[in-house]
């Protein structure tokens, strides 16, 4: 975002972008808290929850911002609402930032938990509201991964295949079952691609 990317510079140019910001401690902080409760075997963490959420609110560069509402999600447990939320304004950053961040397979790879939330929760949709509810919710979840090359949402396409298969409409559950089979493989991978 410095107006000095990709551009020769002089020892007397200064750029905002590279001023010392608090928010970014808080980030590092809740980075470190992360990967303590990963290393520990811990899936959630409030202690970096809370790390995020003030970097966030001290205000973070648009990708650290993203990369942190993403990582806050995470830390949250499922069940917490705010978890499927920030995950998903990770990924309209992402989309309108231009960053590339989920084309990346491991990230792309985290995008399962949100996958699996969206699935849920258009279970409950139908229960609540009916199939047709459940189907548009999927749907415009679903056109949230749109800029990706490829869906990270297989569970998605496979509860719609369902829906559509349950209503009769044999052609959309066949539409779905091709997009899942032509989709790239959702798995975690290192830097090795292993």
């Amino acid at each position: 975002q410095s107006p000095y990317y990709n551009q020769v510079i002089e020892s007397t140019n200064s750029c905002s972008y590279f001023l010392e910001n608090p928010a970014q401690d808080y980030f590092i902080m809740g980075l470190r808290k992360k990967i303590d409760a990963l290393d520990q075997g811990i899936p959630t963490s409030p202690e970096a929850a809370r790390e995020f959420e003030t970097a966030i609110k001290l205000g973070l560069p648009h990708d650290d911002e993203m990369t942190a509402r993403f990582v806050l999600g995470e830390s949250l447990g499922p069940d917490d609402p705010a978890s499927m939320n920030q995950m998903e304004k990770a990924v309209i950053m992402d989309f309108e930032g231009g960053y590339g961040y989920f084309q990346d397979p491991i990230n792309r790879a985290r995008l399962k938990r949100l996958d699996i939330m969206y699935t849920l929760m258009s279970r409950s949709i139908k229960e609540k509201e009916g199939i047709d509810a459940a189907i548009t919710y999927l749907k415009g979840k679903l056109h949230l991964f749109d800029y990706l090359p490829s869906t990270p949402g297989l569970d998605m396409l496979l509860q719609l295949e369902n829906l559509y298969y349950e209503k009769g409409e044999t052609e959309h559950a066949r539409e779905c079952l091709k997009e899942i089979l032509e989709a790239d493989v959702v798995d975690p991978v290192d830097e090795m691609g292993y």
